[in-house]
Parts: C-alpha cells; sequence; structure tokens
C-alpha cells in the first residue's frame, strides 16, 4: 500500500511539472507574437479592426479555451476577439511591481504601449466618455484593465479634431467627414438657445446650428471619404483646434431699403392630369364611408392623411446620415448668417455631390 501511494505522489509531481512546462512554452509561443505586431489607431474603426490586431495563435487559444478543443477556426466569436484584445492590451513585457501598503492610498496610472492599444479598449473609453462626459467611470474601467485612461480618451479626441481641422484648413471648407459623396443632401439651419437656469450662471448661449442630411440607399450606399491619414503628426493641444476663417469669420450683409428686384428665371410648365388626384380621394371617401356603414372588425385609417400612406407603396431605406458642422456665436435671424449659411452649404454640398442644386431650410 504504501509503494502504490508513493508511486502515485511522485506520478503527480511529475504531470504538474510536465503540465507547467507546457504552459510556459504556450506562454512564450503567445507572448512572442503579442509583441511583434504593433498598431495605431489611425482616427477610424474599419469592419476587420478586430481581427487585424490580433495574432492568430492567441485568438486559436481564447476559443478553445472558450468553446472546447475541437472549436479553434471560429473568428467571428466576439467574447474571444474582447478576451484576446484584452490580453494584448494589458501585456507587459516585464512584471510591475506590486505597490506597497502605504503607496496603494495614492492613485497610481498605468501606462500601457500605444502599440498595443487594441481596438475595445479605445471604444469602452471614447464610449464611456461621450455617454457620460465622467472622468472618473473612465479611469475607473482603466484601472480594471477595460478601457484606455481619460487622460487619453482626450489626447486621440484632441487629435482626431486637430486632423479634421488641418484639413478644413487645407480645403479652406467645412465638410465633415462622415458625409459621403454622390448622395443627396439636404442642409438644416436652426437657432440654439441655451440659457442656463442656475443663480451662479453668468452668460448663455445663442448661437446657430448647421446640420446636413443624406440620405443613402440600398443600392446607392454613397462613397466613403477618407480625410484622416496618420495621427502621429498631429497635435494634441487644444488651442491648435483653429477653424478656416472663410468659415469661421461672418462677414457683414447689409439689406437694401427698397424692394428686393428678383432675377426672372426660365421655368419650364408641367400640366398634369387631375384624373388621378380625384381618383385618390375618391378612395379615401369610400374608405370612410364603408368604415361608417359595415363597421369593419379590424381597425383602418379614415384619416386623410393615414388613408394616402396606406396608398402610397413603402419602400425601405436605410438610416440617414447626419452631420453637424461647428457652431456660430451669432444669432440665426440675422441676415448675414443666413448668407454665410447658404455659403457654407453651398461649399459643402459642391464637394460631395457637385451634380446637386444646394438643398437648405430654415427653423426660425
Amino acid at each position: 500500500m504504501g509503494k502504490t501511494l508513493g508511486k502515485t505522489l511522485d506520478k503527480a509531481k511529475v504531470d504538474n511539472d510536465a503540465n507547467a512546462i507546457h504552459l510556459m512554452h504556450t506562454a512564450n509561443v503567445i507572448r512572442s507574437e503579442l509583441f511583434s505586431n504593433s498598431t495605431e489607431f489611425n482616427g477610424a474603426f474599419n469592419e476587420h479592426c478586430q481581427n487585424a490586431t490580433i495574432p492568430p495563435t492567441l485568438l486559436t487559444l481564447v476559443n478553445m479555451m472558450l468553446e472546447g478543443p475541437a472549436n479553434f477556426e471560429s473568428s467571428d466569436n466576439q467574447a474571444a476577439l474582447s478576451i484576446a484584445q484584452l490580453i494584448i492590451f494589458n501585456a507587459v513585457k516585464r512584471a510591475r511591481r506590486t505597490c506597497s501598503s502605504d503607496a496603494r492610498h495614492h492613485s497610481t496610472i498605468i501606462r500601457h504601449s500605444h502599440s498595443q492599444e487594441t481596438p475595445l479598449p479605445l471604444y469602452m473609453g471614447m464610449m464611456l466618455h461621450n455617454a457620460t462626459r465622467k472622468a472618473k467611470l473612465v479611469d475607473k474601467c482603466f484601472k480594471l484593465g477595460l478601457s484606455v485612461s481619460y487622460q487619453r480618451v482626450i489626447q486621440l479626441s484632441n487629435k482626431v479634431t486637430n486632423a479634421v481641422c488641418e484639413k478644413y484648413r487645407s480645403d479652406n471648407f467645412v465638410c465633415p467627414p462622415a458625409l459621403r459623396r454622390e448622395l443627396f443632401s439636404v442642409a438644416a439651419v436652426d437657432n440654439i438657445d441655451h440659457n442656463l437656469s442656475s443663480t451662479t450662471a453668468t452668460s448663455s448661449f445663442h448661437g446657430t446650428a448647421i446640420s446636413i442630411i443624406q440620405f443613402p440607399t440600398f443600392e446607392n450606399s454613397g462613397v466613403q471619404r477618407s480625410i484622416i491619414q496618420d495621427l502621429t503628426s498631429s497635435s494634441d493641444n487644444i488651442s491648435s483646434v483653429v477653424l478656416p476663417l472663410a468659415y469661421s469669420d461672418v462677414p457683414p450683409c447689409i439689406l437694401p431699403a427698397g424692394d428686393y428686384a428678383l432675377p426672372s428665371v426660365q421655368v419650364e410648365k408641367v400640366v398634369t392630369s387631375g384624373v388621378d388626384v380625384i381618383a385618390s380621394e375618391t378612395e379615401w371617401l369610400n374608405r370612410v364611408c364603408n368604415s361608417i356603414e359595415n363597421s369593419p372588425c379590424e381597425p383602418i385609417n379614415v384619416t386623410w392623411a393615414g388613408c394616402h400612406a396606406d396608398i402610397c407603396t413603402h419602400i425601405p431605406h436605410p438610416p440617414p446620415i447626419i452631420a453637424m458642422l461647428p457652431m456660430f456665436q451669432h444669432s440665426a435671424h440675422t441676415a448675414a448668417m443666413i448668407r454665410h449659411s447658404l455659403t457654407v452649404v453651398a461649399q459643402a454640398v459642391q464637394h460631395v455631390n457637385p451634380s446637386q442644386i444646394p438643398v437648405v431650410t430654415y427653423d426660425h
């Protein structure tokens, strides 16, 4: 009995040592690939950005741990992609020193290498900051190893803003990068009024906002525009955010005292038959009479708008693309601001869709 127990203990010790050696070799193989690939955030997340930043061996290992050794070829498991990205983000070449009990009371910032910033922690930090604007929440997730720090989020935001503004200054007009080419575009100009109700408030804002809306279809989704080439050369200083003078400066405008002389325009008059209009109105009246006389079991639209909405052919469309231009401090109801809005919109629409006549709506 004693000899059998001794052999069992010796075998267990040998098996544990062998497993530890296998784990060490596996970790060395994975770590050699972790630090061989370097990725830098270029201002946007593309469709395949997650897979491009993960070594295949690491993704295979995580998939096998999550789904079993037989499932190692899956590359679309989001849980495996997320875990692999966090491993790369938190991996260090040298072990970190443990903090003493006194140092734990002080806030220590672990600096990650920018070359190991995978899309997930960058997205998490930007998403949290955009949704809450709370630095403590972003830094709490940063200490948990789930996102980049608040300082890094602000740095990247300033870099992207400076890169976009640099493109604006070189073009001498403003056209947001979210807008696509070869799409019909409509602009909306409205006043922005922000009256602070706090008793300690000392100022308020009365400005103008310009938004450009595009309407893609499933047949024509537009052509993507890429205006951010490299963020490494962009400044992260907020003082470098400068718009072109052609956009930020609103030239004065003096309206004439007399009557306006509108230019003559050649318009071709098209006469349409009223038979279709009368037929649609008759159909609406018949629907109303039928609902009153027969009392249908299922509810129907008896209003004029509801009836014509049912008659119209419903064509599904993808969601519109909405881009807001930098706001102005000038009031929207002034003649100078209205004329400048038309100029700004015409330049942006001419850039993305040259064959279109600019369309602008105002709401005062």
